[in-house]
């Protein structure tokens, strides 16, 4: 696949084949956009990292090539680097500055070997790859007693007793 070099006159990030550094977390925000609902989900994933760590978010959507990197800006967060092929995208965000390890930092931290490959899960849609162990939910074999439910309070008040007669 041939790649060409994408950058704006402003001097934009360039498109790269691949990340250069693996990412703590990725997430797929699929075709949400900023104004949608992927600013919440990058919070979400981004807030619990140390600063300086890695998070790669895989789009769909075009209007993010925009829009993240000014709300990098806004935020104090680093965009690292961007890959596209097709109409997938990827952003590798740092959580505050990014600062790239030595090569005798014993980090875990390197070149990547290759992008990570986008998954078709269920019903044929796409997800992120799985890079963390699936854990096997637990059921507990009972349910605890329902508390009891406290007094209805009374609904009106009226000036004029209720008999049958009304």
């Amino acid at each position: 696949m041939r790649h060409v070099l994408r950058t704006d006159p402003a001097g934009a990030l360039p498109f790269t084949d691949s990340h250069p550094y693996p990412p703590a977390v990725s997430f797929d925000g699929g075709e949400l956009d900023c104004g949608n609902g992927l600013l919440l989900l990058i919070r979400k994933h981004i807030d619990p990292l140390d600063a300086g760590q890695l998070l790669e978010i895989l789009s769909m959507e075009s209007s993010v090539e925009e829009d993240l990197p000014a709300w990098c800006r806004l935020t104090g967060n680093q965009l690292v680097s961007m890959t596209r092929h097709g109409a997938q995208r990827s952003f590798l965000v740092s959580k505050g500055t990014f600062q790239a390890p030595t090569s005798g930092e014993p980090t875990g931290v390197g070149p990547l070997e290759a992008a990570p490959a986008v998954v078709i899960g269920k019903g044929g849609k796409r997800q992120a790859p799985i890079t963390q162990p699936v854990v096997a939910p637990t059921v507990p074999a009972a349910l605890p007693p329902p508390v009891p439910a406290p007094p209805l309070a009374p609904l009106a008040i009226c000036s004029q007793p209720w008999t049958s007669e009304h």
